[in-house]
């Protein structure tokens, strides 16, 4: 167990402990990006799409893009459903799928895809679950507050999955919220005033010293750093890796 976190919840005025999810309680085995390849892959053969997947998963991208500079706001903080009819809306326009495909279904099954190539990919790190399990023993509230390009229902399927979801209260993703810790730490503002809470009572766990350290010191909560050294180094090699890869496929 993270014996420093332990201590640092230890103050009587701690009655939340906000948890990041990846790189923090959880791990994926490949760049962050990689799961999105996956999902290409998957939805080109389910409606027979007239596209490759490395085209496929280039619109999702460029469609992220532009639905960021469009809004003004950050990537994280974009409805899931948005993001997905911006696709559907490019690909019916360039007659890539058929036009009978309704959206809800494009929908469904692009939501499906994410889950199985996400779920797929992903490990817990146990010390930290051990932590997050002692914490939630000792009577802490515990959240989830995740940057996630979908829904709150999706991260809560993860959980599940994981068989970690009966340690937390509740389940906050930036997509949902319109509002991520990235940008400023809005999604911080938006559950104070959601949960009626004081930031004084809020602990905040992360591996990101911007998102999870200086922006929640905006709101004025105070936070724990989870230094994961080890694992950004592999994700920069995880990244070479897919770039590479990215060319043959």
């Amino acid at each position: 167990m993270d014996k420093n976190l332990i201590t640092k919840a230890n103050n009587p005025d701690i009655n939340y402990i906000f948890f990041d999810y990846y790189d923090t309680v959880i791990h994926r085995r490949v760049h962050p990006l990689q799961p999105f390849i996956m999902w290409a892959k998957q939805i080109k053969q389910e409606f027979g799409l007239m596209i490759s997947s490395k085209d496929l998963y280039s619109v999702r991208r460029k469609s992220i893009h532009l639905l960021s500079a469009a809004l003004g706001v950050s990537e994280s903080e974009i409805s899931y459903e948005k993001v997905i009819r911006k696709i559907y809306e490019t690909l019916i326009e360039s007659e890539a799928i058929n036009r009978k495909t309704s959206f809800e279904l494009f929908l469904e099954k692009s939501f499906e895809a994410d889950y199985q190539s996400e779920s797929s990919i992903q490990y817990v790190n146990k010390k930290t679950l051990d932590t997050l399990k002692f914490l939630k023993k000792e009577g802490y509230k515990i959240y989830c507050v995740s940057d996630f390009h979908s829904d709150e229902v999706f991260m809560k399927r993860l959980l599940s999955f994981h068989g970690i979801d009966r340690f937390y209260d509740k389940v906050f993703v930036s997509a949902a919220q319109n509002a991520s810790k990235e940008n400023k730490g809005r999604i911080f503002k938006v559950i104070l005033e959601k949960e009626r809470i004081s930031p004084k009572e809020v602990l905040m766990v992360g591996d990101n010293p911007k998102s999870d350290v200086e922006h929640a010191k905006l709101h004025g909560i105070e936070s724990h750093y989870l230094k994961r050294n080890w694992y950004k180094m592999r994700q920069k090699l995880q990244f070479i890796i897919f770039s590479l890869r990215f060319n043959f496929i």
